[in-house]
């Protein structure tokens, strides 16, 4: 991925299809031209999908687009709920009245049973 501090010799190809901060189509430009708009704008010209052919850069804040990704990856970590399995081992001659008691507090939880 090119940033401003890189120099856009880094993209194999000579020409690359450019996609404004706004989203918008710039269509397919020289990598010097692309280079320009995106520094016209105080932007960085990053390389989207450099299999596509031409490949694909976007004019966009590098910095603040990857610092927002980290955030919302460590946000959505936070939040996972951990799902606890709660094993119950019984045997077969496991009298009823004691099946039932083990199964008491395991009501509303995962639970798998197990028997030997």
């Amino acid at each position: 991925m090119g940033t401003r501090s890189e120099s856009i010799t880094a993209f194999a190809s000579r020409e690359v299809r450019v996609i404004a901060a706004d989203g918008s189509m710039l269509g397919v430009l020289q990598n010097h031209e692309a280079l320009r708009n995106g520094l016209e704008q105080n932007l960085d010209l990053v390389e989207v999908n450099p299999k596509a052919e031409p490949p694909v850069c976007k004019i966009l804040d590098f910095e603040s687009t990857s610092t927002r990704r980290r955030r919302s990856r460590r946000r959505r970590g936070a939040t996972k709920a951990v799902v606890e399995i709660k094993e119950v081992k019984l045997r077969p001659k496991t009298d009823d009245h004691d099946i039932d008691f083990k199964g008491e507090g395991r009501r509303g939880d995962s639970s798998k049973a197990a028997t030997r």
